[in-house]
């Protein structure tokens, strides 16, 4: 991943690709149901809402 900020792109697949999403995080998680957990450049968690 690139560096962004801080931290570090997000992305996420699409089925065929990867896209950058928007902000960056120091450490990224998922959790058992999908969802993605971030620790962002600011030492906050922040659990990712999918669109």
């Amino acid at each position: 991943t690139r560096s962004d900020g801080g931290g570090h792109g997000i992305y996420r697949w699409t089925g065929d690709s990867w896209n950058l999403v928007q902000g960056s995080a120091r450490h990224i998680s998922v959790d058992p149901d999908g969802n993605p957990w971030t620790v962002g450049s600011d030492g906050h968690i922040y659990r990712s809402v999918r669109d």
